[in-house]
């Protein structure tokens, strides 16, 4: 299409493809594992293209029901990750689940299981371009008991995103900060990073990294939450606005670490050290763990070095290093608290060699429950490597 007349035809922008998202899965949570790899039906070298999906599964739709609205919320969340490689955006269907929309919204609120109705059959929608689609009503989601409903944080772009253990006990959870740059969602189309391997045949006989037959499950009873960062203007790169953990004063270009504004790093501790009271709250400590990927690795070690509460069950940094105006407790050792550092050493945002590994010196210093792995041939970035690691964790 992209050749000769078709190319011609679609080259002006005007006409626009429309896939259609249909799911083929039949349980609840292979339907989620689906919408996240969407969109490897998608490539740069199809002409301007949006996705279409909707929340109703018509083959699994009263064993979705049964899951209630946080199923559906993950399942949105995973559909629009699966449509990051579209040149238009993603149009969503919520007319034909019951209280998707007012969920979504925000707009009404059940009592008692019946929901105060705000209107009917009310026009809205949610899609990627802010363009106009969707029909819906407000009517109570299923499985939401006499419980309000719940408010989604999606599509706000700002909020946290969830991977949920669906029908089990929920037992443990993994609070995971993004890079520089990134956002939340952008897991959720690589879910298999917080999932167990389960592969066939012997074990031993694979190489190291080879998971080219491997299966992923869900571990049973763990929640991932994946916050997003501010979106917010960096000082380095001439006030541009960019999603960060805290703003860079300096860009050494990986040859030194950068300087960076410590107001917004403490905003951001005290904004993960809410979430994790929350979390500790609901599954109790030890079964909370922390952890992030390059600037968020920096900021969950930070995080972790300054929260005050009572020791968790343990903490993941990749392709990250120190903080410099992180104090390291001293007391780490004490604390029971497992740490474990993933870097690469072909890494040239953050070399290794160079400076980075001395960063770690104060938490070497402790004695404490400390693994650090780094790995010839692993760039920065490198989202295999990344994957691996935290599975390992």
């Amino acid at each position: 299409l992209l050749e000769e007349e078709h190319g011609l035809l679609l080259s002006d922008g005007h006409v626009v493809l429309e896939a259609q998202r249909r799911p083929t899965a039949e349980s609840p949570q292979a339907l989620l594992d689906e919408a996240s790899k969407g969109g490897e039906d998608f490539d740069w070298y199809l002409p301007p293209c949006c996705a279409h999906f909707r929340l109703a599964t018509a083959d699994a739709t009263e064993e979705c029901s049964k899951l209630g609205s946080r199923w559906y919320e993950e399942l949105a969340v995973r559909s629009e990750a699966g449509c990051n490689e579209t040149s238009h955006g993603w149009f969503v269907h919520l007319e034909d689940v019951p209280g998707a929309l007012t969920a979504c919204l925000g707009m009404s609120l059940s009592t008692n299981g019946c929901s105060k109705r705000l209107g009917s059959d009310v026009g809205g929608s949610f899609n990627g371009n802010s363009n106009n689609m969707v029909n819906g009503s407000f009517r109570s989601i299923p499985g939401g008991g006499g419980d309000a409903i719940p408010r989604w944080s999606w599509p706000n772009p700002d909020g946290d995103r969830v991977m949920w253990p669906h029908g089990a006990q929920h037992t443990s959870s993994l609070i995971y900060l993004h890079g520089f740059t990134c956002d939340g969602t952008s897991y959720m189309n690589c879910h298999e990073y917080f999932y167990r391997e389960e592969k066939e045949g012997d074990v031993a006989d694979k190489e190291d990294g080879d998971d080219e037959d491997a299966t992923y499950a869900p571990h049973a009873g763990l929640k991932v939450v994946l916050p997003t960062a501010p979106n917010r203007a960096i000082s380095c790169f001439d006030g541009e606005k960019l999603r960060a953990w805290y703003d860079y004063l300096t860009d050494h270009d990986g040859k030194a670490e950068d300087e960076l504004d410590n107001t917004t790093l403490e905003e951001i501790a005290r904004r993960v050290h809410t979430l994790i009271d929350e979390e500790v709250a609901r599954v109790g400590a030890r079964n909370v763990f922390l952890g992030g990927a390059s600037q968020g690795c920096c900021a969950a070690l930070h995080v972790a070095a300054t929260y005050r509460g009572p020791a968790l069950g343990g903490v993941i940094g990749t392709q990250g290093h120190l903080l410099s105006c992180t104090k390291w407790p001293e007391d780490w050792a004490l604390r029971r608290t497992p740490l474990r550092l993933f870097n690469g050493l072909a890494d040239e945002t953050m070399p290794w060699g160079d400076w980075v590994s001395s960063t770690f010196d104060p938490i070497r210093d402790t004695q404490c429950d400390l693994k650090i792995h780094t790995e010839e041939g692993v760039e920065h970035g490198d989202d295999e490597a990344e994957g691996r690691w935290v599975r390992r964790f």
